[in-house]
């Protein structure tokens, strides 16, 4: 992989965490979530920037972003900061499913069902950041002193 294949992976991984952080990650029985009211359930989904933890994840997202960004106009990467904002993506992600549920109040928050598509992105989106900031830094196809491969 060349140096703007790597950056590339890292704007298309970034992008796709933004995407899947204002994409639906679970529903509510009512609006807010709230328990069901005289039996009566109204299904509503809400995205992670409704939850909260897309936020998060959005803004890490973002950051990943400017960091392709950069790499793409031919400035050094930032592999360290690329890997901490992908771990920092997949943890919120997971908080966000243990708290939903075995929160301290997951029997009766009106939050229901398996996770939606949105998480599932997200969670791509952050395996791409993280695949491709593992990249090396010199990359194997460019010869160690600068000069063409046969000289």
């Amino acid at each position: 992989m060349g140096r703007m294949d790597l950056a590339a992976a890292l704007l298309l991984g970034g992008l796709v965490v933004v995407v899947g952080s204002f994409s639906d990650w679970g529903a509510c029985a009512s609006d807010p979530c709230e328990p069901e009211l005289f039996g009566l359930m109204v299904v509503t989904p809400r995205s992670g920037i409704d939850i909260g933890w897309g936020i998060l994840t959005a803004a890490l997202g973002a950051a990943v972003l400017v960091l392709a960004m950069s790499a793409l106009l031919g400035r050094d990467r930032r592999p360290i900061l690329e890997r901490v904002a992908a771990l920092g993506i997949l943890l919120a992600v997971g908080v966000h499913l243990y708290l939903s549920a075995f929160g301290p109040s997951a029997a009766d928050d009106g939050f229901t069902g398996t996770p939606y598509i949105g998480v599932y992105v997200t969670v791509i989106g952050a395996i791409v950041v993280l695949v491709a900031s593992r990249a090396p830094r010199r990359l194997i196809h460019e010869p160690p002193s600068g000069r063409p491969i046969g000289s």
